[in-house]
């Protein structure tokens, strides 16, 4: 009831009791008046690049002037009624204060509770990860760019064989210990003071066998010799191939040996003597090991002399 009044200050001295001089009146001074509002409140999620805003709230004072402030531990960062976190903020207490203010008013100021700012929502990828190049050993693969819902994502490329990894970057060279294997690219996106995206994987490929390729020489052979063939077995750079290699002449195997890796891919072979004279076709064949598909030569036709 005393708003808007003017307030004064009588003192009268006093020694033991009795009156020791003329009592004084201060200067008068002028009640402020109360103002009227509505508590504040703070809407959004503290978050990284989450939008907060100061809501004032309905004011019962006219003509009520409102200041804005948000402060990062305890800095003032913005004079704005919404502040959005960034990267830097992650981690760090943040705090909204609003200071109600007229003249012949007494000033009124409201602070929120300092809220910790969490990290932003995680990107998500909009495009599928793939890659090029073909899945075989000794073939080098290379990640295709991952699209984000966000921008300044970086993406972390991880390749894995069996569920686990064995690479990471762009790019990656199949190795014959891969073969008979699946392989993934695995891809996640980062962004600072952002949570990490889920893993995103392409789609699963099974590392097939090398294929190799087999090439046959017979000389010509005299009826009723034995005589020697020479297959070669070539592989893909890395891999030594095994196995058996035979010859044959329609059905029947004529010879046979085992390929060993210290053949390093060429062999001898023994073949069966031819009992007359003839031009015969035959074939050089190779099993194929745990590594390499099996695989046969050209036709080859070999005179038989008397």
């Amino acid at each position: 009831s005393d708003a808007g009044k003017t307030v004064s200050v009588k003192t009268t001295p006093l020694v033991n009791g009795r009156l020791a001089g003329e009592p004084t009146v201060s200067a008068g001074i002028k009640v402020a008046k109360a103002l009227l509002h509505n508590t504040p409140s703070i809407s959004g999620i503290p978050k990284v690049d989450s939008k907060l805003t100061l809501k004032k709230g309905s004011i019962t004072t006219k003509g009520v002037k409102v200041a804005y402030a948000w402060l990062v531990d305890g800095v003032k960062v913005s004079a704005k009624s919404s502040y959005t976190p960034k990267a830097a903020d992650d981690g760090k207490t943040i705090q909204g204060q609003l200071t109600f203010s007229k003249s012949g008013y007494e000033p009124n100021m409201w602070a929120s509770q300092q809220l910790i700012v969490a990290k932003g929502d995680a990107p998500k990828a909009k495009t599928a990860v793939k890659y090029s190049g073909s899945v075989k050993a000794g073939a080098k693969l290379k990640a295709k760019k991952v699209k984000w819902n966000q921008s300044k994502v970086s993406t972390v490329f991880t390749w894995v064989v069996d569920g686990t990894p064995v690479g990471t970057g762009s790019s990656y060279v199949v190795s014959k210990d891969d073969i008979g294997k699946n392989l993934n690219l695995v891809a996640v996106g980062k962004r600072a003071g952002h949570n990490d995206s889920v893993p995103k994987l392409s789609k699963t490929k099974k590392v097939p066998k090398a294929n190799v390729s087999v090439s046959l020489k017979v000389p010509a052979q005299q009826v009723g010799t034995a005589g020697v063939a020479t297959i070669t077995v070539k592989a893909p750079a890395g891999i030594v191939p095994t196995g058996t290699v035979w010859v044959s002449s329609g059905k029947l195997r004529i010879g046979e040996v085992v390929l060993t890796e210290a053949d390093n891919g060429v062999v001898q072979v023994p073949i069966a003597a031819f009992a007359k004279a003839s031009t015969v076709k035959l074939v050089g064949n190779f099993s194929g090991d745990q590594l390499t598909n099996s695989k046969k030569s050209k036709t080859v036709k070999v005179k038989v002399k008397k």
